[in-house]
């Protein structure tokens, strides 16, 4: 079994469904999980915290995401629930976690670069309840948040589009004869 198998979330949970004692309270939930780049640098990793919490007045689910390295928050979004809609919160936090963790296992078997990991996470959770994300009255912001799931970009894109160049190593005998 690969390393990457046996990677879990972290279990941080309070009184909404977790052990008693936590140090998140009675009115809260949470789960972090960490994704390193298999290929690069130590800086490039992630931290995802996923995390459900119960106000006086609301419930609310959330992910945010963050560098590692140097602790900004890359990308977030909340989900928001009346009180009595609870079953549905506790619902949408279990597909989060879930989809997260598809990712995760996703880009460790692919290798792919760490970098497009929040995006991916965004794509991957589009679809969970879309009618309860948060909604700014600022209507780029808004239309930032959705783009077409019939879209599959491809990671290995970039500003060339679709046609990235091709690079091979070559030594410098090669690339002299290659340029006579």
């Amino acid at each position: 079994m690969s390393w990457y198998k046996t990677a879990k979330f972290i279990e941080a949970a309070g009184g909404l469904g977790g052990t008693e004692d936590s140090f998140l309270g009675d009115n809260q939930s949470a789960t972090v999980g960490t994704i390193f780049d298999v290929q690069r640098y130590v800086m490039d990793y992630y931290v995802s915290r996923v995390s459900l919490s119960k106000t006086s007045k609301k419930i609310s689910v959330s992910i945010v995401i963050n560098s590692g390295m140097f602790g900004n928050t890359i990308w977030e979004q909340f989900w928001f629930y009346d009180l009595d809609e609870f079953k549905k919160a506790k619902d949408t936090y279990k597909k989060v976690q879930d989809k997260t963790k598809e990712v995760i296992s996703r880009f460790v078997e692919e290798e792919i670069p760490t970098p497009l990991y929040w995006a991916s996470v965004k794509k991957a959770t589009l679809d969970i309840d879309p009618e309860a994300t948060h909604r700014t009255n600022i209507p780029n912001i808004n239309y930032s948040k959705r783009y077409s799931k019939d879209e599959e970009p491809d990671w290995r894109s970039s500003i060339y589009g679709n046609r990235y160049p091709k690079y091979t190593e070559e030594s410098e005998k090669q690339h002299r004869e290659g340029h006579k």
